[in-house]
């Protein structure tokens, strides 16, 4: 799992300062490792991006510039992305466009929550001076928590009318996700498969995501699109990420990157504005067809410690203040722990049972517990006394 990737690195960076019971989460504290902000990445000088976030390391705006001027790093502004939140929980993302220096509202989401699970999205047009609704997705859960089915709706003459839905399937012992199976509404109560997107993985990383169609003809699925990540076996800081279209009878490479990465910072330790399935932190990429390279920017995170809203999930830790042991509950698989101090820099993180953790070795203070789970991942405020 990449989860394993990444502790195996940290537990050589890690150095145990106490003696845990068979039964409790071992920590291993940590040195001088600190969370870090992906805060723009810039294509070849001529496309930008910048990101910002708050305190607790939310993502609230994401900006896409394109040079005027190369030559003096010069860019418009063409699209700002802003994320609005309450009480930890994202409610919304606001898209305007640049027109001439100006930027115009075009759409945003609206989010709603449902046991502090996203239950549904509805996306807004801007126009006429005012929000309207024109869709919306429905997310279903399992029991497990993990997402089991978006259905989608479009606005008709004031009521939301079902169009599409996607079923996601996983491995039920890793909980990988396997497929996700568009299907489309043909007429009441007949539903129709579309698309298929089906994921490959080799030591918990993502290795393979390939895309296919539903064909009438045949009565099977035909390939479209595959993603690829091949990892280089003999230097684990390149990474060769490929785009291929089927054509006939083969796929047909259009699009070839290379990745470098930094094997000594782990994506765990970053915060970033989209999710990735690369174990380590990306320093550059380079297509390999073409002259264009892309330069990544990352920055120390110094805030209240990170919460990740984009998939929400139950987790709780009790007792709190706590001295020796921290009980985790998650109402999804647990595949990490960490604590970090208040100025961001981690503090330990726990290498084996995640359901009682021992605390015993770390000094008084205010921490913040990242717990990384198949969902995504929540912090939460812990007292040590």
């Amino acid at each position: 799992m990449k989860t394993t990737t990444i502790f195996l690195c940290l537990i050589a960076l890690f150095v145990q300062t106490s003696t845990m019971s068979a039964q409790t989460g071992r920590l291993k504290v940590a040195q001088e490792e600190q969370l870090l902000k992906l805060d723009s990445i810039i294509i070849s000088d001529f496309t930008r991006y910048e990101y910002s976030y708050n305190q607790q390391g939310q993502l609230t705006s994401e900006k896409y510039f394109v040079a005027t001027d190369s030559v003096n790093m010069i860019y418009d502004l063409m699209q700002l992305t802003e994320h609005n939140y309450e009480n930890g929980k994202k409610m919304s993302s606001v898209n305007s466009y640049g027109f001439g220096g100006v930027l115009t509202l075009s759409n945003r989401k609206v989010l709603e929550y449902a046991d502090e699970k996203l239950s549904t999205e509805r996306l807004e047009y801007y126009y006429n001076n005012q929000w309207n609704s024109a869709k919306k997705s429905d997310y279903l859960y399992r029991e497990d928590g993990l997402l089991s089915k978006i259905e989608y709706s479009v606005l008709i003459n004031g009521n939301y009318s079902m169009t599409e839905k996607a079923d996601y399937t996983y491995d039920e012992q890793s909980k990988q996700l396997l497929n996700i199976v568009n299907k489309v509404l043909m007429s009441e109560n007949l539903w129709s498969d579309k698309t298929k997107t089906k994921f490959d993985y080799n030591a918990g990383n993502l290795i393979a995501q390939t895309e296919f169609n539903w064909n009438d003809t045949i009565n099977d699925w035909k390939a479209s699109v595959k993603k690829e990540f091949i990892y280089d076996e003999t230097n684990s800081n390149k990474v060769i990420y490929k785009e291929s279209y089927f054509a006939g009878d083969a796929f047909v490479t259009t699009l070839e990157k290379e990745f470098t990465l930094d094997n000594a910072c782990p994506t765990a330790n970053l915060v970033l504005p989209y999710e990735t399935n690369l174990p380590f932190k990306v320093k550059e990429e380079n297509i390999v067809s073409s002259q264009k390279s892309s330069q990544y920017y990352y920055s120390l995170l110094v805030g209240t410690g990170v919460n990740n809203v984009s998939h929400p999930v139950t987790m709780s830790i009790y007792p709190n203040p706590a001295k020796d042991i921290l009980n985790v509950q998650s109402d999804q698989r647990i595949n990490a722990v960490e604590i970090f101090n208040v100025l961001g820099k981690l503090s330990a993180s726990c290498v084996s049972s995640f359901d009682k953790v021992d605390i015993s070795g770390l000094t008084k203070g205010v921490y913040f517990v990242k717990i990384n789970s198949t969902g995504g991942y929540t912090t939460l405020k812990l007292i040590k006394r």
